[in-house]
């Protein structure tokens, strides 16, 4: 009897933002990606009413109708990824800060 070899552990998805500056209609831009060779998706976040867009097929054919906020329940995960990420942030900002004083 042969014993198998076990199998790797699959690595966890990378994701990377980038994270773009605001245009001149108040939308603030960044680009997301799932995975290292995945698709790249836009995300838009309008600054005076809190409307997100991106352009991932989930959001467009099933989060657009509810028309979605940065904190609704009812976003794709590219803009929930965008989101913990601004609330890491800001707590790293707050700890920072504490830890400066």
């Amino acid at each position: 009897m042969t014993r198998r070899t076990p199998h790797p552990v699959p690595s966890p998805p990378m994701r990377s933002i980038q994270i773009g500056g605001i245009s001149t209609n108040g939308i603030l831009r960044c680009k997301i990606r799932s995975f290292a060779t995945g698709p790249t998706y836009e995300i838009g976040v309008r600054l005076d009413n809190g409307l997100v867009h991106c352009t991932c097929p989930h959001f467009e054919y099933r989060c657009l109708k509810y028309h979605p906020t940065l904190w609704s329940p009812k976003v794709c995960k590219h803009l929930a990824t965008y989101r913990e990420t601004l609330i890491r942030e800001r707590r790293l900002r707050r700890a920072a800060l504490r830890a400066v004083r």
